[in-house]
C-alpha cells in the first residue's frame, strides 16, 4: 500500500502550495457555461391529449407531425396526432383493447405500428402500415418464430420490410426479425451474437441505426445498417457508465445520447453537450422519454402511471447567448447525484435570477490512479490555485475538504443569517450548526442529515449513551460466551468499524495535533485483534443474521443508519422486536457518541464573486416548508418537530378517508405490523439527534496512513503500540505541512 501513499504525497504536496484564496474570476471557463445556459424551456399544455401516460412519442419530420401512443384516465389505449406544438390534435383510428409495442416512421412519412393482443396466453401481433393522413392502409398478423420473448423496438424500412429486434427470455438470444411487408412473412433472421440486452435504438438522417446495448458487462454502442441487415461498426461506451437512451439525429448530429444528466449530440467531431436537464429546471431522472425535433430543439415528456400525471416540455435553444457573466453560479461537486441534480433543477425552474450551473468535478476521476476518486480533489486544487474556483461545491463529496476548511478558503455563513430578514441560526439546530463550524465560523451547511450508530439490547449493553472505549471492552467481556461483537466479527471489519467512529476525534486540524499514539487508540488495536470471530460462511445465513440477528442474541451491537424517525421506530419495534435499546455511539475516549453526515453539504469560496446568489441558492432549501420534503431529518427546528408529529399520528387513506392503523415493515418473509411511533418515542430521539456533537470526517489521507500501518499490524509485524506511534508520526507530519 506504499504506493498509495506516494501518490498522496505528490497530490497534497502540489495542494499545500496552495494560495491566498483571494477573489479572482473564472473568465476562461465561461464560454462553455454560457453555450449550455443558451437552452430554455416552455411547459407545454397536454389536458387536451386525453392522456394519462405517453408510453412513446415520435415524430414524423416532413409532416411536422408527432404521433403519440398511451393510455386514457379510463386505462384504454389511444393513439393520438398532433401538431408539434400540440395545438392541432387529432385520434388516430385504433383498436383500444390493443396493446402498442413500438413505432416508427421512414422518410416517406409511412407510419408502421406493432400492437399485440390483450389475451395473456397465445398473444396475437399485429403490423399497421398509416399512410401519411394516418389513413391505415395495411393490417396484418406477424407470426414470430419464438418462445417467451420480448419485442424492443421496429423500425420502417423504405424498401418495403420491418425490421423487428426480439429478445428470447428462454435462452437470452437476441435477434432481428426481417419481416417482408409484399408477401406478409419473415424471411430473414440474424442472431445479434454478442448483445446481452438493448437498451435504445435510434435512427440518424441516412437510414443507419445507433444500438445502445450490453455485452460482456460493457455498455456498447453499435451501428446497424437496415439494408445490409448487419452491423457496420461496434465501440465500447466509454463516457457513459451506463446504458444511454439513444435519440434520432438531424443534418448537424447523427443522433442524440440522453445519459440521464443531459443531452449530447453526436456528430463526425465528436460528442457536444448540449445541456444538463439540471440547468433548464428538470430532473433527468423523471424524464420517461425524449424526442428531437430539430438540431437544438426537443420534446420531453415526464409521465407518472401511479397518480396518472402529465407533463410535456418544449426544451429549445435560442442560438444566442441569452445567459451573461452575472446571470449564473456555478456548484462545483465530486459525483453529481440523483439528490443534488433534483435541488440545482427545482431551484433553477423557479428562480426568476441567477441559475445554478453544476460543475462535474467527477469526470477527472480515473480508474488508472491508486485511488480513483482523488482526481475530483485534484483538479479542484488546480482550479483554485489558477482562479478558477466554482462559486460554491457540495463539500461532501471531497477527499480534501478538511484541508480546503483549515486553509480558509471559505466564507462565514453565520455573517448571512445575521444581516437575513427571513431565516436566523435560530431557526436550526443549534448542534447541527456547531459540528459545521471551523475556527468559530460556519463554513459548511447542509440542508439535511442522518445518524450512524452503534445500538445494543439494554439487558447486554446497560443503559449509558455513548460509550468509551473502555465501556466497550467491559460489556464485551461480560457479555454471554457465544455472543460476537457485531455481525462482521473480523478484525479488518471492526478496526473499520472502530476507525469510522474514531478518526475524527484522533486529529485536531484547528491545533494541528493528533494522538494517536494514546492509551486508547492502543486498547482499539489491541480489542479488534482479541474479539475477531470467524465469519459464518454461506450468504443465507449472513441474510438472516442482518435481520434477526438482534433478536436471536447473536450480537452485542450493530450499527444503524437512521435518516428518519421511522427508521428509529423499525430499528426498536422490529429488529429489537420491542426490547429496550441503548444507544451507544460510536465508542471513542471522549464518549462523542454518534455520528452526523449529511449527502449534501455546502460552502462558498472567498473567491467567489456570487457570495450573495449562493446563499439565495442555500436559504431557498432551508425555508421551514421546504425542509419539510427532505428524506433525511431537516435542520429547521420546526421543520423537525412536524415530521416527529406527523411520524406519531397514522394517515388516512386518501380514498375512503379512513385512519390506516398498521404500518407495516418486512422483516425476513413476513410482514410485522410495527404501528406509530409514540410521544416517548418522539422525545428520545430527538434528544438524541440534538446532543450529537460531531460529523463523520473522512480525510482519505489519514485513512490510508492508518490502513496501512494497521494492515502490517494485523499480520504480527509490528506491535500495537509500534502502529500507534508510526500513524501519529506520518499523521502528525501530514497535518503540519
Amino acid at each position: 500500500m506504499k504506493h498509495y501513499i506516494k501518490s498522496f504525497i505528490l497530490l497534497f504536496s502540489s495542494l499545500l502550495i496552495l494560495f491566498s484564496c483571494s477573489p479572482k474570476t473564472n473568465n476562461e471557463s465561461q464560454d462553455l457555461l454560457f453555450t449550455k445556459l443558451s437552452y430554455h424551456v416552455d411547459e407545454i399544455d397536454v389536458s387536451k391529449l386525453g392522456l394519462s401516460y405517453i408510453n412513446e412519442i415520435v415524430y414524423c419530420k416532413n409532416i411536422d407531425r408527432l404521433l403519440l401512443n398511451g393510455k386514457c384516465v379510463n386505462g384504454d389505449n389511444l393513439l393520438v396526432n398532433t401538431s408539434s406544438d400540440f395545438k392541432d390534435i387529432d385520434d388516430i383510428e385504433f383498436n383500444g383493447n390493443e396493446n402498442i409495442i413500438c413505432i416508427d416512421n421512414n422518410a416517406n412519412n409511412e407510419i408502421a405500428i406493432i400492437s399485440s393482443s390483450e389475451s395473456e396466453s397465445d398473444a396475437i401481433f399485429f403490423l399497421y402500415i398509416f399512410d401519411k393522413e394516418f389513413k391505415i392502409k395495411k393490417r396484418t398478423n406477424i407470426v414470430i418464430p419464438y418462445d417467451n420473448f420480448k419485442i424492443y423496438d421496429a423500425f420502417l424500412n423504405e424498401d418495403n420490410s420491418v425490421l423487428i429486434f426480439i429478445n428470447c427470455y428462454e435462452t437470452n438470444q437476441n435477434v432481428v426479425l426481417h419481416f417482408d411487408l409484399s408477401n406478409d412473412e419473415i424471411d430473414n433472421i440474424k442472431e445479434l451474437s454478442n448483445v446481452e440486452w438493448i437498451e435504445s435504438i435510434g435512427k440518424t438522417p441516412d437510414g443507419k441505426l445507433i444500438l445502445s446495448y450490453q455485452t460482456n458487462d460493457v455498455p456498447m454502442l453499435g451501428v446497424f445498417l437496415m439494408n445490409d441487415f448487419q452491423f457496420e461498426s461496434t465501440q465500447k461506451n466509454s463516457k457513459y457508465k451506463e446504458i444511454c437512451d439513444i435519440i434520432n439525429g438531424f443534418e448537424e448530429y447523427k443522433y442524440f445520447i440522453n445519459s440521464g444528466d443531459g443531452i449530447d449530440g453526436i456528430n463526425q467531431n465528436g460528442e457536444k453537450n448540449l445541456f444538463d436537464w439540471a440547468d433548464i429546471g428538470l430532473n433527468g431522472e423523471n424524464i420517461e422519454s425524449v424526442i428531437s425535433i430539430d438540431n437544438d430543439e426537443f420534446i420531453a415528456i415526464e409521465s407518472n402511471r401511479e397518480n396518472k400525471s402529465l407533463y410535456a416540455y418544449h426544451v429549445f435553444s435560442d442560438k444566442k447567448n441569452k445567459f451573461d457573466e452575472e446571470k449564473y453560479v456555478t456548484l462545483g461537486t465530486a459525483f453529481v447525484t440523483q439528490e443534488l441534480s433534483s435541488l440545482v433543477a427545482e431551484y433553477n425552474r423557479y428562480s426568476t435570477n441567477y441559475k445554478v450551473k453544476i460543475v462535474d468535478y467527477g469526470i477527472y476521476d480515473d480508474e488508472r490512479l491508486d485511488i480513483p476518486e482523488m482526481g475530483a480533489a485534484s483538479q479542484l486544487n488546480h482550479d483554485i490555485i489558477s482562479g478558477k474556483t466554482p462559486d460554491m461545491i457540495d463539500i461532501s463529496g471531497f477527499s480534501n475538504a478538511e484541508v480546503l476548511k483549515k486553509k480558509g478558503c471559505f466564507i462565514d455563513l453565520y455573517e448571512y443569517f445575521e444581516k437575513d430578514d427571513k431565516i436566523k441560526k435560530e431557526d436550526f439546530l443549534q448542534n447541527i450548526l456547531t459540528i459545521n463550524e471551523f475556527n468559530g465560523k460556519l463554513e459548511v451547511i447542509p440542508f439535511c442529515f442522518y445518524v450512524n450508530t452503534l445500538v445494543g439490547k439494554e439487558k447486554y449493553v446497560g443503559t449509558k449513551e455513548n460509550w468509551s472505549l473502555n465501556d466497550l471492552i467491559y460489556y464485551y467481556n461480560n457479555a454471554p460466551k457465544e455472543m460476537q461483537f457485531m455481525i462482521n466479527s473480523d478484525r479488518e471489519s471492526i478496526i473499520d468499524t472502530l476507525l469510522y467512529g474514531n478518526i475524527s476525534n484522533y486529529v485536531n486540524y484547528e491545533k494541528k495535533q493528533c494522538n494517536f499514539d494514546s492509551e486508547d487508540f492502543i486498547n482499539l488495536l489491541e480489542f479488534a485483534e482479541k474479539s475477531t470471530i470467524d465469519i459464518e460462511g454461506s450468504e443465507s445465513r449472513y441474510n438472516q443474521n442482518y435481520e434477526f440477528g438482534m433478536i436471536n442474541n447473536k450480537f452485542l451491537v450493530c450499527e444503524a443508519d437512521l435518516h428518519n424517525f421511522n427508521d428509529f421506530h423499525s430499528l426498536y419495534k422490529g429488529k429489537f422486536k420491542n426490547e429496550d435499546i441503548t444507544f451507544v455511539g460510536y465508542p471513542s475516549f471522549n464518549c462523542s457518541g454518534a455520528i452526523f453526515s449529511s449527502s449534501n453539504s455546502f460552502s462558498v469560496f472567498n473567491a467567489s464573486e456570487k457570495k450573495d446568489e449562493c446563499w439565495n441558492f442555500i436559504k431557498y432549501f432551508l425555508s421551514e416548508e421546504r425542509q419539510l420534503e427532505f428524506n433525511d431529518f431537516p435542520i429547521n427546528k420546526n421543520a423537525l418537530n412536524r415530521i416527529a408529529d406527523k411520524t406519531c399520528v397514522p394517515p388516512k387513506d386518501e380514498t375512503t378517508g379512513e385512519v390506516i392503523k398498521e404500518n407495516f415493515i418486512r422483516m425476513g418473509d413476513e410482514q410485522v405490523d410495527i404501528g406509530y411511533m409514540t410521544e416517548n418515542e418522539k422525545s428520545r430521539y430527538i434528544n438524541y439527534i440534538s446532543n450529537m456533537d460531531r460529523s463523520l470526517v473522512y480525510d482519505i489521507q489519514v485513512y490510508l496512513i492508518c490502513k496501512e500501518e494497521i494492515s502490517m499490524f494485523l499480520v504480527g509485524e509490528i506491535t500495537a503500540q509500534q502502529t500507534a506511534i508510526n500513524i501519529q508520526n506520518r499523521v502528525y507530519l501530514y497535518i503540519n505541512e
